[in-house]
């Protein structure tokens, strides 16, 4: 690699964990109004029988949540390059729910992808 051809990166990818740990943007905290959106998508899609690795943001309707996670993807990249959902209160779901809820939320930011 020729090392004479880089260029320093100064946009919003170019941090370190201070000046992160500095800057909240790249954290969305659920609230409790959010986890009932969610619970009413989950049942929406238990109740369609459909498999739960086939899920769409169709498939899992987030009238006001919805916006926030596609303003994920632009931050991913266009931004820091990192996000954190905080909140998400995983203990009080079957594992089950668990993979619906991550395809369900992950659809809204880009394409899920089942490993």
């Amino acid at each position: 690699m020729d090392v004479s051809k880089r260029a320093l990166i100064e946009d919003e990818s170019a941090w370190s964990g201070t000046e992160l740990s500095a800057f909240d943007g790249w954290i969305l905290a659920l609230e409790k109004k959010d986890i009932a959106e969610i619970d009413t998508a989950l049942a929406a899609t238990k109740q369609s029988n459909q498999p739960w690795s086939e899920t769409t943001a169709d498939d899992f309707p987030l009238p006001s949540l919805g916006g926030r996670l596609r303003e994920i993807a632009t931050n991913l990249e266009n931004g820091p390059g990192v996000q954190l959902i905080r909140n998400v209160p995983v203990e009080r779901y079957k594992l089950e729910d668990l993979k619906r809820l991550y395809i369900g939320l992950g659809s809204y930011i880009g394409t899920p992808v089942v490993q």
